[in-house]
Order: C-alpha cells, then sequence, then structure tokens
C-alpha cells in the first residue's frame, strides 16, 4: 500500500515543539520526545507507576502524531477526553457476536512484540498527543459503548485534519477489555498495520498497532507500558524488575 505522508509530520516538525518541563527523575527516564496535552505529562511526571494505572486503567492510549501550531493538534487540545468518564454502556448482542468473530480472527495472525524499548524507539520520531480512549460528555452519542473518532467536533476524539472524515472509525472495547477499532466508510479510509479496514467491519487494537485514519497515524498504546517508556530507569529495564 501507498504510503501517504503528511507535510511537517516527522523530523521537521519535532524540531519546532517546545520541550515539556523537565522531569525530577534520573536523564533515562525523562519523557523521550515532545508530548501533548501538557497535564497528561505532567501526570506521568509525577505520579507513581500505580496511581497513574489507577487513573488510567480503564482505558488505552492512542498516541497521535502531530505537528506543532497545526490544525490536527488544535482540534485535539480543544476537545480533550474527559479525566473521570461516565461508565459506556455494554454492546449489544451483535455487537459482541462481531467482536468474539473478529477477536478470534486476530488471535489467529502473528505480530511482532512490541515492548518498552520499541515504544521508545517510536516517541524518538517525532511528536505525539496521547489521546485516552474514553467518552467525551460533549460527544454525539455520549451513552454509545463505542468511541467515536473523525474531524466533527462532537466525536469522542477530534482529528481536524482534511484527510480525515467528519465520522471516520470508532473503537470499542469488549468484556475482557480487548481493543477493537473499526472504520465507518470513510472516504479515505482506516488501515491498521498497513491493511486497510472494510467498511464498518472491525478488528482487534495490540499493544504498538499502527492506526491511519486517513493520513493522521496513530499507535495503540496501554498505561502501563506509556508509564515504563517514560519512567522506568534503563537498569531496571535490563535487569527485567
Amino acid at each position: 500500500m501507498e504510503s501517504h505522508r503528511t507535510p511537517g509530520t516527522d523530523r521537521d516538525c519535532a524540531t519546532r515543539f517546545p520541550a515539556p518541563p523537565p522531569s525530577s527523575q534520573p536523564s533515562t527516564s525523562r519523557p523521550l520526545c515532545r508530548l501533548y496535552p501538557r497535564e497528561l505529562v505532567a501526570c506521568v511526571q509525577s505520579e507513581t507507576r500505580f496511581r497513574f494505572i489507577t487513573d488510567f486503567g480503564d482505558t488505552a492510549f492512542l498516541l497521535v502524531r502531530v505537528c506543532a501550531e497545526g490544525e490536527l493538534l488544535a482540534g485535539l487540545n480543544a476537545a480533550p477526553t474527559d479525566r473521570e468518564p461516565p461508565l459506556p454502556s455494554p454492546p449489544d448482542a451483535d455487537t459482541l457476536s462481531d467482536v468474539r468473530r473478529f477477536e478470534a480472527a486476530a488471535d489467529a495472525a502473528s505480530s511482532e512484540p512490541f515492548d518498552v524499548h520499541a515504544l521508545r524507539r517510536l516517541l524518538r520520531q517525532g511528536a505525539y498527543f496521547v489521546a485516552p480512549l474514553r467518552k467525551r460528555r460533549a460527544a454525539m452519542l455520549p451513552s454509545s459503548a463505542r468511541i467515536t473518532l473523525g474531524r466533527a467536533y462532537d466525536n469522542d476524539v477530534v482529528l481536524r485534519d482534511p484527510s480525515v472524515s467528519q465520522f471516520h472509525a470508532w473503537v470499542e472495547y469488549d468484556e475482557k477489555g480487548c481493543f477493537f477499532v473499526g472504520d465507518m466508510g470513510s472516504k479515505n479510509g482506516t488501515c491498521l498495520q498497513g491493511r486497510r479496514l472494510e467498511p464498518m467491519a472491525f478488528e482487534r487494537l495490540r499493544e504498538g498497532s499502527e492506526v491511519r485514519f486517513g493520513n493522521v497515524t496513530a499507535f495503540f498504546c496501554t498505561p502501563d507500558l506509556f508509564w515504563d517508556a517514560l519512567r522506568k530507569p534503563a537498569a531496571a529495564l535490563r535487569t527485567g524488575t
């Protein structure tokens, strides 16, 4: 599949970002790149691993590659997800049957391991907005179990990019805590690990999964791995503690 690069998203973008506030942690555990939003970066720098996972353990993160002073970053900052979300409604029976079918297919597929070292290498490549996958009270369907993503401001995750449809994709999770991404029939499509999803079909997200919404690139990440990548000392990683 041909790769589409959004102008100003990689090395030239990262050099224009102001750096986050310095951390009190050793240099090996400081943030490895320019991260947004600042409030979440501050949580990583100040909270223990247990407290951070307590705050965000109900969800997962999308690491959205962004550029300074762009509409994509502005939209994400203007419509953040709620820190204390309402409980989502459980998926209906049809949704759960679809989830189980696609979960079985995903489990049969092999994937490369994605660990702390892989995440640190990824974060060195550019600047990212860390979007918790949660419902937003101001979104279009606050009572729905589906977390919607798109260009319109009444999505749960707002992606203000011309290549993204108004209502582009959705994410949901099942009773086992497995996350899935689906395409809403968008114009430019949703790609998972370089493969375009069929409209209204969805597949399982795994640690480090690359998702492309139009020309917007994001990576799936759990809170514990994210905290470890930014805070865990290199010595602890070598010893596996």
